[in-house]
């Protein structure tokens, strides 16, 4: 029999045509960040391990959603015979394990994301501890879902030897950690990027790729109140259609949201120039003066040809940078401090050497610190 989309229920349509747009956009979005990761030249990471194996799971979640809606999904219970019935329990037990890996998934990318952008040790440390509660919360639930029916065949084809417990009170738990780590994955980075040397609109600007997150939060909020309304409803397969219909949305708008903030190389590259030539955008490759710099350290770039220091000590016999008749400045080192380099042909007045000439190069690094004497005794009486 030929498969005939109008043979299945409205929400399992809707499931359909939502899954089939969505993995083609998921598709979309793996490749420019693939292309992006060639483009800019550096290793393949961690996060991009997770995000193809979010994909993975969402993957195995929608083939398992089509063939649930072709055998019923979304229609009412007393419209289904047996062996649609089989299919529905299974898909249920399917929908758990690939729901709880692919949320997994899509977290870790952004944390391993994270990883890769801030290096300060104290942000690191929240992450590092984010990360552990995201691999306790999948590790957590899997034998949970193991066990809920003993046998586990008890879901589909139940015995009087076998048992199934009250699943309720994982699911509700299973939604509330979700929901939890979401909003943590969500704020964790904020507080350091508002510190950043960024003006307003470009903190808002970075500040909007991650607010995606706030639809993926909606979205968790919306399936769990939908888990309880429905809970209870003798006609568990129609309701689960609209579950399994949100709980698609938030994998695949997740794997989107964690390809966006990789895509900086191509923007750059593309993008940007052409806005540039429509007058959306001014241009930042030149200086005042008209000449053209090169920054040796950017936001979501290529990691060729850049170095980076840390800096315990500021005294005379390092580049001149102070000029004292006493001792010379003792740092701690502090996770505020950075150096930022600036090459090029031709400065402008205010930089300008007395040595600089024809053909040669102009270097200038600005240095940020932070000073905190409640901390520790910078000067020595």
């Amino acid at each position: 029999m030929a498969f005939n989309i109008y043979t299945i229920s409205r929400c399992g349509q809707e499931l359909f045509t939502v899954d089939i747009i969505f993995t083609v956009l998921d598709l979309v979005f793996l490749g420019l960040r693939f292309w992006a990761l060639r483009f800019s030249r550096r290793k393949f990471q961690p996060d991009d391990f997770f995000a193809l194996f979010a994909f993975v799971a969402k993957s195995v979640l929608t083939g398992a959603a089509i063939w649930g809606t072709w055998n019923g999904l979304g229609k009412h219970i007393t419209e289904l015979n047996l062996d649609q019935l089989t299919v529905q329990v299974k898909l249920l037990l399917i929908s758990e394990f690939t729901y709880l890996t692919g949320t997994a998934c899509v977290k870790l990318t952004m944390l391993f994301l994270y990883h890769r952008i801030y290096t300060t040790p104290v942000f690191r440390r929240w992450n590092y501890g984010a990360i552990a509660f995201v691999a306790l919360y999948f590790i957590s639930f899997i034998p949970v879902f193991l066990t809920n029916c003993i046998p586990l065949s008890q879901y589909w084809d139940p015995k009087p030897t076998g048992w199934c417990r009250d699943t309720l009170i994982f699911d509700n738990a299973t939604v509330a950690a979700n929901l939890l780590l979401d909003f943590a994955v969500l704020i964790l980075p904020l507080p350091v990027l508002w510190r950043l040397q960024m003006s307003i609109r470009d903190k808002l600007t970075v500040t909007s790729m991650f607010s995606i997150g706030l639809v993926t939060i909606a979205l968790v909020s919306w399936r769990f109140g939908v888990t309880l309304k429905t809970r209870d409803s003798p006609d568990w397969t129609r309701s689960l259609c609209k579950v399994g219909e949100i709980a698609s949305l938030e994998i695949h708008l997740g794997i989107i949201g964690v390809c966006i903030p990789t895509l900086g190389p191509l923007f750059n590259a593309y993008i940007s120039p052409a806005l540039h030539k429509m007058g959306i955008t001014k241009s930042t490759s030149t200086s005042k003066s008209g000449g053209k710099n090169l920054y040796l350290e950017t936001i979501g770039g290529s990691t060729l040809n850049k170095r980076s220091r840390k800096y315990t000590e500021l005294s005379e016999s390092v580049d001149h940078i102070i000029s004292r008749d006493d001792d010379s400045i003792k740092l701690t080192p502090t996770v505020d401090g950075r150096v930022v380099a600036e090459c090029t042909s031709r400065p402008i007045n205010a930089t300008r050497t007395p040595d600089h000439g024809p053909g040669r190069i102009h270097v200038q690094r600005d240095i940020e610190a932070q000073y905190h004497p409640k901390k520790v005794d910078y000067f020595e009486e």
